[in-house]
């Protein structure tokens, strides 16, 4: 029988779970770029202000009523620049599906939620960063229509 696969919203209740996920986002972060990025070591923080602000979505991804991927999204403005056209857009902020469960279709179900999200609040596209060495995240981006539209580059002058 087919995994019953779930998306919604997070409730205080999840805090533990999607701390662990996120956990496991920071360890594949600290393991690829370790001069950029740490194991969190905090314990899991109340969800209570996340979960208050309209302006931030955090969805969760189970599988069998367990919790195995979690996104954050926001809503945001574009910067006040004469030059910028206004616009309000998503931006996926965080998103870590567990490795044991990657390629069951839960990022793409997270992300389709953050897109609905999105466009139910004015928004009429949907932005995310991610790091290069990420190539499984990024064929998912492609496979879902992002293109790229900006290249941040970075070069280490310091010892």
């Amino acid at each position: 029988m087919p995994a019953t696969r779930t998306i919604r919203l997070a409730t205080e209740a999840d805090a533990a779970a999607v701390g662990e996920i996120w956990r496991e986002g920071d360890r594949h972060h600290a393991h690829a770029l370790p001069e950029r990025f740490r194991e969190a070591v905090a314990p899991a923080s109340s969800l209570a202000t996340e979960l208050a602000d309209p302006n931030v979505a955090l969805f969760v991804g189970e599988e069998d009523g367990v919790l195995v991927g979690a996104m954050r999204v926001l809503l945001r403005t574009a910067n006040p620049y004469p030059n910028v056209v206004p616009r309000t857009f998503g931006e996926i902020n965080a998103m870590v599906v567990r490795e044991t469960h990657r390629r069951r279709g839960i990022g793409s179900a997270l992300i389709e939620a953050a897109h609905a999200w999105s466009l139910a609040r004015g928004a009429d596209d949907v932005e995310l960063n991610v790091w290069e060495f990420n190539r499984e995240a990024i064929a998912l981006y492609e496979r879902l229509g992002y293109v790229k539209i900006s290249c941040r580059m970075s070069k280490r002058v310091g010892p």
